[in-house]
């Protein structure tokens, strides 16, 4: 009966070591976005404020590598943004004209008189 208590008390030891070593890892990962996040800020600041041009865009370019690695890490990414674009409107003269059939030759003797395949067919074979 005492092995049981052991055994109960063992258990409950590992659960306690392991439940404190997570929430440590978690509040370590934490203050790692912390700080990352603030040295973000500082580095925008320094540049807003920085007198030479260059010094201020090298500021500025760590600040935004800083500020997409914590982005990417939280699963958050600014940069991605859904792109809006207007599509023509469809006139009804398109719609109401049927489509002409073609048969195969046809189709490929109207593709050749649009693209000049038939030049093109006649300058290769003239250098052959």
């Amino acid at each position: 009966m005492i092995d049981v208590v052991y055994i109960a008390l063992a258990v409950l030891l590992i659960l306690l070591f392991l439940s404190t070593w997570l929430m440590a890892r978690r509040s370590i990962f934490k203050k790692q976005l912390r700080d990352k996040s603030e040295l973000a800020i500082k580095l925008a600041i320094n540049a807003k404020h920085e007198p030479d041009f260059n010094k201020s865009m090298q500021l500025m370019n760590e600040a935004e590598k800083i500020k997409n690695e914590v982005a990417l890490i939280l699963g958050k990414f600014p940069q991605m943004q859904r792109y809006n674009f207007e599509l023509p409107e469809i006139k009804p003269i398109e719609l109401e004209e049927p489509a002409k059939e073609l048969s195969i030759g046809q189709l490929m003797s109207k593709y050749d008189n649009e693209g000049d395949h038939k030049v093109i067919y006649a300058k290769f074979n003239k250098h052959n």
